[in-house]
C-alpha cells in the first residue's frame, strides 16, 4: 500500500452537528489504480495537518476498508 500516494483532496465539507471536518481523498498507485477513501478530521486537528500526514490518514483508511 506504501505505493500509493495522494492525487487529490475532492470534496471538504464541514459538518457542525458532528463538528468535523468530511474530506474525500482520491489515491493513486501503480497501473494507475485509483482508490478514494472518507475522512473526518476535527477541526482543530485540521489546521495542523501537512498532505503527508493526511496521505497517511488516507492509507490507513484505505487498509482498514
Amino acid at each position: 500500500m506504501s505505493e500509493f500516494k495522494l492525487n487529490a483532496i475532492d470534496f471538504i465539507s464541514f459538518a457542525v452537528a458532528g463538528n468535523t471536518f468530511k474530506l474525500k481523498a482520491n489515491l493513486i498507485g501503480p497501473n494507475d489504480q485509483f482508490h478514494s477513501v472518507n475522512l473526518d478530521i476535527a477541526p482543530d486537528e485540521i489546521k495542523n495537518k501537512t498532505i503527508g500526514e493526511i496521505e497517511k490518514l488516507a492509507l490507513q483508511a484505505l487498509r482498514s476498508a
